[in-house]
Formats: structure tokens, sequence, C-alpha cells
């Protein structure tokens, strides 16, 4: 929804439409995140609950999360500048670009599952 809204938008980058995304993206998903990882490794509730676990791993997820928004939105200009006959929403457009945006923010997630078993 919130990288729907900033396309109506269009004097604002691809790199800050990201920097934005990724931000309000972790920021409101991250607690659900989190607290459904410390339940399936059978945390007690209470616990889990904590405001500090809750946001655990919060700098790595978000720069992952900016990375991937970013990596999204340069790869759709990139891919529809060079093919032009592509439709902005057509499956053959999305499937590179989300892949392309996975392997780009992949390292990230890395580091955030690196934190979530450290801490």
């Amino acid at each position: 929804a919130v990288s729907m809204f900033l396309s109506l938008l269009p004097n604002m980058s691809n790199v800050v439409k990201g920097l934005v995304v990724g931000f309000i993206f972790t920021t409101a998903t991250l607690p659900i995140t989190n607290f459904r990882y410390r339940m399936s490794i059978q945390t007690p509730v209470n616990e889990a609950l904590n405001p500090k676990l809750l946001y655990q791993a919060y700098p790595a997820t978000v720069v992952r999360d900016m990375v991937y928004a970013i990596g999204r939105n340069v790869l759709t200009v990139l891919l529809l500048s060079k093919f032009t006959g592509l439709a902005p929403g057509s499956a053959t457009l999305m499937f590179p670009v989300v892949i392309g945006a996975c392997v780009l923010s992949a390292p990230f997630n890395e580091v955030r599952g690196f934190l979530l078993q450290s801490g």
C-alpha cells in the first residue's frame, strides 16, 4: 500500500521511495515477525512480548527492506526502459524484478538471521 501511494508521487526519486517504503514496512511488521519467530522457538509469551525482542535486529532488517524496495524500484524502471513491450504490472516484468531485488537484499537477510540467533 505504501509503495502504491508513493508511486503516485512522480517527483520522488526511486531511492527515496525505497527508503520510505523499507522504513515503514519494517517498522510496522517487524514486531509481528519477531513475535512469530519467538513463538516458533518456544519462547514464553511474556518474554516474547518484550519490546527489545520485538524490535531485535531492527537495523539489519530495515536496511534489508530498504535495499529490497530500492532494488524493486530501480529494476522496474530499468526493465521497462529496456523492454518497451512489457506492461508495468505483468508477471513477465514482476518475476525478474522480485528475484533481482531478493538477490540484492539477501546479504542483509543473513546478517538479520545472525543477529536473531546470537541475541
